[in-house]
């Protein structure tokens, strides 16, 4: 795959904070669009020379150094940008990956490298992600770094499963993580799940979370839409065969404690209300 910049645009969430799929259209890796509020390298497979070649075109973004954001030794996967604290200048939302080769992964799970017969090695990535959040400084250029998640995205522990990052955006004042669970081969269970965090005096809280599972040869789906804000989530079960809508209830969230970026773990695995324990 050879790397591209994308170009996109946030959209409205509904009332429901239901997730919402981001239109992209490739453009050429050698020009940048003035303006643009959402640059995205194509994550995963390329060759170094290419992804390199791309990332030099996004050096700079809305005034800020984005090299100055990340650690040197990983790479840029995306920037996202917008106002998060009402200030009505751009924040950014930074998204880097440790590049590979990665320390040697626990016993148990396989090499991020992968040798096929006598070809030469083909190298894919398994390392977690960094998640950082900056805002123009105040007393003059460039950007300060407000928050950063290494958690949020972590390593995979085998290359069965699939990249989790499945994109991000900031919408009125609000940003949002998409993640994935599927894997090649070892499970049917398949899951995608959209974070919503926005800004009050702690931190960046979490909240609202939409979630879809479901089970690839059965196709059994359970859908949870969960406002954090309201105290009350949407719950609808079907299948994914069926037309039109599942069986849907409201109820009411157990009081708990606030979610904060930064501080909640694994995206994938933080517990929703209704998960079997």
């Amino acid at each position: 795959m050879i790397a591209t910049l994308l170009v996109g645009c946030a959209l409205p969430d509904n009332a429901a904070l239901q997730s919402v799929q981001t239109p992209v259209v490739s453009c050429g890796a050698g020009s940048v669009p003035p303006g643009a509020a959402h640059y995205a390298l194509a994550s995963g497979r390329q060759t170094s020379d290419t992804q390199h070649a791309a990332e030099d075109h996004i050096d700079h973004y809305g005034g800020c150094d984005v090299r100055r954001l990340i650690p040197g030794h990983f790479r840029l996967a995306e920037v996202v940008s917008g106002d998060v604290d009402g200030d009505d200048r751009e924040d950014l939302l930074v998204i880097s990956q440790a590049r590979s080769p990665m320390p040697t992964p626990p016993r148990g799970t396989s090499s991020q490298i992968e040798r096929q017969g006598s070809a030469p090695a083909r190298e894919e990535n398994l390392n977690g992600y960094r998640l950082t959040i900056a805002r123009p400084r105040q007393d003059g250029p460039d950007c300060e770094i407000v928050a950063t998640d290494e958690s949020l995205i972590p390593a995979r522990e085998h290359r069965n499963f699939e990249d989790a990052f499945d994109g991000a955006e900031i919408h009125d004042g609000v940003i949002v993580i998409k993640l994935r669970f599927f894997m090649g081969m070892g499970s049917w269970r398949a899951e995608t799940r959209t974070l919503r965090f926005r800004r009050d005096g702690r931190g960046f809280r979490l909240i609202g979370v939409d979630s879809t599972e479901w089970m690839r040869n059965s196709g059994e789906m359970t859908k949870r839409s969960v406002n954090y804000l309201t105290g009350r989530m949407r719950t609808e079960t079907g299948n994914m065969g069926d037309e039109g809508e599942g069986q849907v209830r409201w109820s009411r969230l157990a009081p708990t404690s606030p979610a904060y970026f930064g501080q909640m773990g694994a995206g994938l695995s933080y517990p929703l209300p209704g998960d079997v324990q």
